[in-house]
């Protein structure tokens, strides 16, 4: 059977500028999943960067042959999504299976591999892939706000700002007083503050305010920092969590959440967010979790891996956002899972293309912690790769950018080597890195983890 896994993007890579690390190489997990299955050929179609199917220079862009045989890779140009479809087929494939993965400066790349599914099924392949239409609810964010409402979640009072309505007087001098802006500003006057002031189609928490009065609130949405449609939400006090979804229609299971750090606006940050869990904790009301998160994949039939960002309030769980893509959960959560994410990938895939049930052991997950560390260099980077326990590090750096937060990042992830040890032996791992790499480590990074640690040891 040809197996061939695929994601597209809709930007230029600049190779010559933005450099990518990552340890072990996506080639060797690859490699690794063409050998466990010999009976079947594998193929990678996508486009740059795509950094949960191939590495790019200067690590290493290709699959030898010879060192797989059954396994072939093919880096696509910038292209439409029906003719990224149609060099699809010229594989052959018996089954396409989506890994999207996010870019800057819009998060809407599952709607761009959703679209290629359509075009794929249409040719009668079989495709592995969530809906174009629930990737386009997830990617407007008042189109989510108005889908959780609609299907019964909670969800927080917001006012949505139409940017051209809001300043619609502009073109038209005969406008003495905007209604649309008057009765906007009226109903976020009524709301609780704080409010997150958020752009509607952005990537993450990318351009996000936090107000903490009417009169803050105000003063951003009149600036030139607000130059496109925003939506006004009121803040949901809590712990935030994250958490992913895998599966397909009647088969689907919720991952253990992960705890994640949050900057001083009370928000978590990309580029800085640390992970630890899985929380296991009856404190924490799993169950309702658990169910809350398999009504909303059912609703949105989702096929696949979904991330899911939440909150932890005193009423019990919220949800903040949904993410319909591969992140740095899915590698987080494979490595809790002791497995890698391409096989992890397939095998959620082959389980409904073959008609088995879809079973993951989840109560033996590894402790596990993701943490962000400033960028290191190749000498820094490949030491702290060939620690034993950290079972993966990922790097981006930008050498054009002008600020320090858009330069990028080093992720590392790093795990237990039981299911029975508890999270105090991250706490060792985290005091053994900084003490190997004080340069590299940042103590506010250190305390911070080790009071996530703290609060999940007691609940």
């Amino acid at each position: 059977m040809n197996v061939l896994f695929y994601a597209s993007s809709s930007n230029e890579y600049d190779s010559q500028n933005i450099e990518r690390l990552r340890s072990p190489q996506m080639a060797e997990e690859w490699i690794e999943l063409a050998s466990l299955h010999p009976e079947h050929n594998f193929f990678i179609v996508t486009q740059l960067p795509s950094p949960f199917l191939v590495d790019t220079k200067p690590d290493y862009i290709g699959i030898e042959q010879s060192l797989c045989p059954n396994l072939c890779q093919k880096i696509l140009a910038q292209t439409s999504q029906e003719e990224f479809a149609e060099q699809v087929l010229a594989f052959k494939p018996d089954i396409c299976i989506a890994a999207s993965f996010w870019i800057t400066p819009f998060d809407w790349l599952p709607v761009s591999d959703a679209m290629i599914a359509e075009k794929l099924e249409e040719e009668g392949i079989k495709t592995f892939c969530h809906p174009a239409e629930s990737t386009f609810i997830c990617f407007d964010k008042v189109r989510t706000h108005l889908f959780l409402e609609q299907n019964g979640f909670f969800v927080p009072k917001a006012v949505y700002i139409n940017h051209l309505e809001y300043w619609c007087e502009r073109p038209h001098k005969e406008i003495k007083s905007n209604v649309y802006k008057n009765y906007s500003l009226s109903k976020i006057s009524k709301m609780n503050f704080p409010v997150i002031i958020k752009d509607t189609v952005g990537l993450s928490s990318y351009s996000m305010e936090v107000a903490v009065s009417y009169k803050q609130a105000l003063a951003y949405l009149n600036s030139g920092r607000s130059s496109t449609d925003r939506i006004v939400e009121e803040f949901m006090q809590g712990i935030q969590f994250g958490t992913e979804i895998y599966g397909f229609p009647g088969n689907y299971i919720v991952m253990p959440p992960f705890m994640f750090s949050v900057n001083k606006y009370g928000i978590t940050s990309p580029k800085q967010c640390i992970k630890l869990g899985p929380v296991t904790s009856p404190s924490f009301r799993l169950d309702e979790l658990n169910q809350m998160l398999l009504t909303l994949a059912e609703k949105m039939q989702l096929r696949g891996i979904a991330q899911v960002d939440l909150v932890f309030t005193k009423e019990g769980w919220r949800i903040i956002e949904i993410n319909p893509r591969l992140s740095g959960m899915s590698e987080t959560y494979a490595i809790s899972l002791g497995t890698s994410l391409p096989k992890l990938l397939y095998q959620i895939a082959s389980a409904e293309f073959l008609k088995k049930t879809f079973t993951l052991e989840t109560k033996n997950l590894l402790p596990t912690l993701n943490l962000k560390l400033p960028i290191l260099t190749k000498e820094q980077f490949t030491k702290i790769s060939k620690i034993p326990f950290v079972k993966c590090a990922r790097q981006i750096f930008n050498r054009i950018a002008k600020q320090e937060r858009e330069k990028g990042y080093c992720e590392i992830i790093f795990s237990s080597e039981v299911p029975s040890a508890s999270f105090k032996d991250l706490e060792a791992k985290l005091d053994y890195l900084y003490k190997e790499f004080p340069d590299s480590t940042e103590a506010d990074f250190l305390e911070t983890a080790k009071s996530m640690i703290a609060l999940v040891k007691e609940k």
